[in-house]
C-alpha cells in the first residue's frame, strides 16, 4: 500500500517531514516556493495576463482546485478550454503522469500549427 504524506515546510515550529524523503525528484526550494505562492498569489488575477490558447486540465477528484474554480479560470482566459481527467486529484503529474500526458498530447494535436 502506498503511503500518503503531508508536506510540511521548513518553517519555525515545523520539523522535517517524511514527504521530503518521498519526493527526491522535487527540490525543497520548489516545494517551498509553491507553498508560499498559495498565500501570496491570486490565480485569477494571474490568469487575466494569459493570451495564448490554453487547455486547463484538472482531475475530477481535485478538492484543491474544484471544477467551479476551473470554470472561472476558463471564463477569464480567452481561448481557454477545460478537460477533466476522471478519477484524478490535484497532483496528477505525480499520481497519473500518463493520463496527464495524453491530455496534453490531445491539446497539442488539436491546436493549429
Amino acid at each position: 500500500m502506498q503511503k500518503s504524506y503531508v508536506i510540511l515546510p521548513d518553517l519555525p515550529g515545523y520539523g522535517e517531514s517524511e514527504a521530503w524523503d518521498s519526493t527526491p525528484h522535487i527540490s525543497k526550494r520548489i516545494i517551498m516556493e509553491n507553498f508560499i505562492s498559495l498565500y501570496t498569489t491570486n490565480p485569477f488575477e494571474c490568469a487575466k495576463k494569459i493570451t495564448a490558447t490554453t487547455k486547463i486540465i484538472a482531475g475530477t477528484k481535485d478538492r484543491l482546485s474544484p471544477q467551479k474554480s476551473m470554470e472561472k479560470l476558463q471564463q477569464i482566459i480567452p481561448h481557454a478550454t477545460n478537460e477533466y481527467v476522471k478519477g484524478e486529484g490535484h497532483i496528477m503529474p505525480l499520481e497519473a503522469p500518463k493520463k496527464l500526458g495524453r491530455a496534453i498530447q490531445r491539446f497539442i494535436e488539436s491546436s493549429p500549427a
